[in-house]
């Protein structure tokens, strides 16, 4: 992150591992907690890394931010080949995180499509369209 002079937001499982990095990770451009609520300080975000679970994926689509994604399990890991083929993400394999990192910080074109993407979900009132659909199945049979 330094490298292409970003500040990071680390958010871990616990106090004792927010902690522990606290001693690890110089502090003065970057900040580690144990929990953050994502919905509003994603869109301050130029992007996201994370393991590609349901909700932090969901958050960051709709909020338009691009992830760089290292999964762990079956379903982040089709989260993961989902944003690449999308083109609003980066698959996280093996060793690239540095490139991830910095395709999240300079990548203007994979901003601007996470951003639409995102544009596209706020525009749309999903509440309606599922009622209308669930009207329209229940009246045909």
């Amino acid at each position: 992150m330094d490298r292409v002079g970003g500040r990071a937001l680390l958010l871990t499982s616990n106090e004792r591992i927010a902690t522990e990095l606290r001693s690890i990770v110089p502090g003065h451009r970057h900040a580690i907690w144990p929990f953050v609520p994502l919905d509003p300080l994603l869109p301050r975000c130029r992007g996201v890394i994370h393991a590609g679970g349901l909700g932090t994926t969901a958050l960051t689509v709709s909020a338009g931010v691009p992830s760089a994604i290292s999964p762990c399990i079956i379903d982040s890991l089709w989260h993961a080949r989902r944003h690449e083929a999308l083109g609003i993400g980066i698959w996280i394999r093996g060793d690239n995180l540095d490139t991830a990192v910095e395709r999240l910080m300079t990548d203007e074109a994979l901003f601007a499509r996470a951003h639409r993407l995102g544009q596209r979900i706020a525009d749309e009132d999903g509440t309606r369209l599922a009622c209308d659909e669930i009207e329209t199945f229940l009246k045909e049979g």
